[in-house]
This record gives structure tokens, sequence and C-alpha cells, in this order.
């Protein structure tokens, strides 16, 4: 049996319930007297309008919905990049999620459980408690691209489920795209969400997650599968999930199908012209010569546009390795290009710049963990 993946048109907001319900309809959701977790994408403080969060309409319309159909507990939450015990509730307001939700709103920072991760042995995160007692996750991941993981998607979205620092300590332990794309596939299936609702009517390319680069693509999709739900994004981006981290390990253990084996229900037209992020490259030669021999001088580098930088320090407090200090400039020696940096600026301050970075640009993928 093919693994199913719904997508509807949907050009407005203001619109989107209609979808939220059709999609659930479609994915025959077994919700009532279910404890529901809903966890967005909430990167950051960013305000609606820039499109890097989850938007709060998809949030509010799910929550109503999933009470419709019975529900017994609809609860929202989510860990941001940003650090500290009162990060969750101050960025979900930023976000416009906390007041689209009202009294649903869960810090899940409060109740954790330790978890050693396999794929970085000794390493261990703290989970989110009410993500392991949920009957039900709901995951609303939002349609970007992403620097390091080429995509972010239903897979990386779970990410947040690590609560507070552990995140930026993770990307420092496991610093290559295709293993941290490992750490992140991990950390999905601890809990695998069992509804995936992504919100694609804005959608965002280049160097995401938080870039200024946004496109009307128009769309809605769901499935239980999130990992097949990236594999079809990666296809409407213009990308082969080959050189998509999460889509490549996913299928290697047998939790994605191929493309030939999704049924996707719906618009799969590619995004025209979509532009991906400039980590890419689509040659295998290219890739090892670049990646094994001059990963230094290929692979883009982060810098502080003088002239937007407002001296925040997010950047600073999110370094994994303590790369950036004083006015944020960057230790290159230190710096592991995990672009955590790039992730939490408000004012999408920090760019990626490398000498081939407009080459790679066009060139479109890496092929992660070739040796």
């Amino acid at each position: 049996m093919k693994t199913r993946v719904f997508i509807e048109k949907c050009r407005d907001y203001e619109i989107v319930g209609a979808n939220v319900r059709s999609l659930l309809e479609k994915l025959g959701a077994d919700i009532h007297g279910k404890r529901i977790l809903i966890k967005p994408n909430v990167l950051g403080p960013f305000p609606p309008d820039r499109h890097v969060c989850t938007r709060p309409e998809v949030v509010r319309e799910v929550c109503l919905a999933l009470e419709e159909l019975g529900a017994d507990r609809v609860v929202v939450g989510d860990n941001p990049g940003t650090t500290g015990y009162g990060a969750s509730e101050k960025t979900l307001r930023a976000a416009g999620i906390y007041d689209a939700v009202n009294e649903r709103f869960v810090n899940l920072a409060e109740e954790t459980e330790v978890v050693a991760m396999e794929v970085v042995p000794g390493f261990e995160i703290p989970v989110a408690r009410e993500v392991i007692d949920a009957d039900v996750v709901v995951n609303l991941p939002k349609f970007k691209t992403h620097s390091q993981t080429r995509i972010t998607g239903a897979v990386k979205n779970a990410y947040g489920y690590v609560v507070g620092g552990a995140k930026a300590r993770l990307h420092a332990a496991a610093p290559a795209p295709h293993h941290f794309g490992a750490a992140c596939l991990e950390i999905y299936r601890l809990r695998p969400p069992e509804i995936n609702i992504m919100d694609a009517v804005v959608g965002m390319e280049g160097d995401g997650p938080s870039s200024k680069d946004l496109r009307d693509v128009g769309l809605m999709l769901a499935s239980v599968n999130g990992a097949a739900l990236d594999s079809v994004v990666a296809r409407l981006m213009g990308m082969d999930g080959r050189f998509v981290p999460t889509v490549r390990i996913s299928r290697e253990l047998g939790l994605c199908p191929g493309d030939a084996d999704i049924d996707v229900d719906g618009p799969a037209e590619p995004v025209p012209d979509f532009r991906p992020p400039s980590t890419f490259m689509r040659n295998r030669i290219i890739y090892w010569l670049t990646n094994k021999l001059v990963f230094p001088q290929v692979v883009p580098k982060p810098y502080i546009d003088e002239g937007i930088c407002v001296e925040c320090d997010q950047c600073v407090e999110v370094c994994p390795v303590d790369a950036l200090d004083g006015f944020p400039s960057v230790n290159y020696d230190l710096c592991i290009r995990c672009y955590c940096c790039r992730e939490v600026c408000p004012e999408a301050a920090i760019k990626l710049r490398g000498r081939f970075k407009l080459a790679v640009r066009r060139g479109a993928y890496i092929r992660d963990g070739l040796s």
C-alpha cells in the first residue's frame, strides 16, 4: 500500500480553516477523546508577516478543528531556537501564536525526560514530557529551505522536542550536514507525529530558515508520514530527495518510500524557478572534491552585515562553539557552519558568502554522506 500525501490549493490564510478540516478528514484522523499536542514551527521571535514560523491562523484553525472532532485536550507548544525557560511563551507571543491559541499554550520546558542519542554516542538530550505523553502529536511545519538540512520540513520540525540549550550543543556534536540530519531523524523517531500538516501558503526559498526571500506557494500539505511529506516537499522545491539528508536517511531506514511509492493526491507541480539554499551542489564528483578537499574554502560562511545588525547578541548566545563575540564577528577557525546564528537573527543581518556561492546556488544539491 502506497504512502499518501495530500495537497490542496490555498491562496489566503483567511480561508485556511476549510483546508485544515478537509485535510484532517482525508487523513482519517482518530481524535475523539485523545490528548493532543500541537507542535508548530516556532524558530524564534519573528512576527507573522516574516513567515519564519507557522502562521497563527493555521495553528488556531487546527486547534478548533481538533476540538470539533472531539479531542479531550488540545495544547500548543514548541521549544524555539532561543534559550531560557521563559523563551517559549515570549517567542510564541511574538509569532502571534500565543494570542491565537489562548489558554491552550503549554511550556514544553516544564517537564523533561533525558534520552541518550545513538548517532552521537555519549550525548544526552532533554525531551519535553508533553511530547512523550501526548496521545496524538500534530506536527505543523513550514514550507522553507534550510542551509544545513536543505529543507525545513516535518522531520526537522521535531527538533523542537529538545529543550533549551541542548539543541545548540547537538549542532556542535554533529556538525556535518549528514550527521546532523541523522540526529534530527533520531529525534523525530522518538515520537513520530500521527498527523503532519504543512503551512505552504507562503513559503521561503534561498538561504532559509529565517531569510526574507518569500514565495507565494499557495498550498497546504498533509500526511501521516512526515518523512514522505518531506520527500514531496523536496520535489516541489525542485530538489532530489537523495540530496536531502533527512529524506535520504529515512529511505535507507525504511521509514519513507521512494517517490514512486508515494501517492500524491493534489497539485504536485514544482514551484517554478524555486531557489534552493546556497549550500547545494548537484554533481557527486564536485561534491567530493569540494567537501572532502577544500571544504573551508567553498562552503558558504556566515558574516554580519553591520548596517543591519542591532547588536541584540542572540547569535552570540545561540552559537554552540562560541565562534561569535563582542560586536558580533565570526571566528572562522571555530565556526562549524551550522548557521544557528542565521536562524535566530531577528533582523536577517547574518548573510552567507563564499567563493562558489553563486555557482552552488545555480547548480543545486549536495549529496551528504558520500565517502
